[in-house]
This record gives C-alpha cells, structure tokens and sequence, in this order.
C-alpha cells in the first residue's frame, strides 16, 4: 500500500495528553542562568517568589501539544499554598495558547490541574504540605481525558525529576526531562523546558 493510502497508527487516533509538571518545568529556577534561559515580561508563578518566571519555549510547547490535538494538564508536587492560589493560576492562565479559553476556573478545579492537596487530607496547619509521588497525579489526568491503558504510549509527561519520569515510563507513558542541568533532581539554578520539547511534540504526532 502507498504512503497515501496508509492507514494512520492506531496511537494517532488515541486521544492523548501533554502533562507538564510546574516548577523547574515550566518555569525556572531562582538562580537560573540568565544568558541561558530568558525569562519572559508577565505574570510570574507564586513559588519560589523571586528570580522565576517562563520562558518562550515553555509557551511553544504548550502551544504545539494544543495544535497537534493534546489536551494539557499540570501536575506538580506543590502544596496548597504554593499551588492553590491567584498568583499561580494567573500564572499558567499567562500560558494558555487559546488566549483564555482552556485554562478557566472550570480546568483548575478539574484533575486536570493536580497538585499536592488533591491527593492527601490537609487542614489549615497543613497549607505547606508537598506530595511528590505522581502515580495517582498522571492516572487521575488520564482518567478525565478518557484515555485508556492501550492509548497511554500516546501521551507525554515532561517533567524535571528522574522520579517521577521513572514513573511515567512505568505506565507506558512518553516522557521528555526538563532543566538538565540539575542531573535529574530539583535546584534552584533549573532552566526548564529546552528548545527541544516543541519539537519532540512534532515528531511524536
């Protein structure tokens, strides 16, 4: 049969998601090199407070994972005070490749947007509260997108911390790893997402 008359892999027709952790990912570092990793003008992210914000492949490679037909979702580790929050929300509402249209209240309130305090019991001394492990963050994304153990290969997690990509490729997911040069764990020089994410997207549709 042609290249023409091929029918597309049965993983392009698996409906599929972009899962972006936050910090390190998304964002950078509080001593990031500025040569390095530009930072872009607009809102910044609620943590670490200072000398963070996103940068323009960050916005690239939410707005390919969008075009190509992903659907987004953020899972991070960050408590309740850290995540849950205007300052934060008006952050990732900075990257929406639609203008405005995909991250509203309705996404944040979904399991879409995982975070620490949608996984354990927390009371107001709690706020502070961290939960790294993103077995149950990726399987509740997966979930509400109705994306079935079969179709997992189809979607991608891009995170910064071997952990938690050890994870994903544990469920069959694809993962692509963020700010290398912390050699796999959190720091504060991070510079998130490289060049290379929007492209990986690319190839993988």
């Amino acid at each position: 049969m042609s290249a023409l008359g091929r029918a597309p892999s049965p993983l392009r027709l698996c409906p599929r998601v972009c899962i972006f952790d936050i910090d390190n990912t998304i964002t950078v570092g509080a001593d990031h090199d500025p040569a390095t990793c530009q930072v872009l003008p607009g809102p910044k992210p609620a943590w670490p407070g200072h000398g963070t914000g996103t940068t323009q492949t960050v916005k690239d490679a939410i707005k390919n994972c969008h075009d190509k037909g992903y659907k987004i979702a953020f899972t991070s580790a960050e408590s309740r005070s850290e995540g849950d929050n205007f300052k934060q929300m008006a952050f990732i509402r900075s990257l929406d490749p639609t203008g405005g249209s995909l991250f509203t209240p309705a996404f944040f309130k979904s399991p879409a947007y995982q975070n620490a305090w949608n996984l354990v019991a927390h009371t107001p001394a709690d706020a502070a509260l961290e939960f790294g492990h993103k077995e149950s963050m990726f399987l509740g994304v997966l979930q509400h997108y109705g994306i079935d153990p079969a179709c997992f290969k189809s979607s991608i997690v891009f995170d910064d911390q071997t952990e938690n990509l050890c994870t994903a490729h544990n469920l069959g997911l694809r993962t692509f790893q963020a700010s290398l040069e912390c050699g796999g764990f959190y720091c504060t020089a991070g510079c998130g997402l490289s060049g290379e994410a929007a492209a990986v997207i690319g190839r993988l549709s």
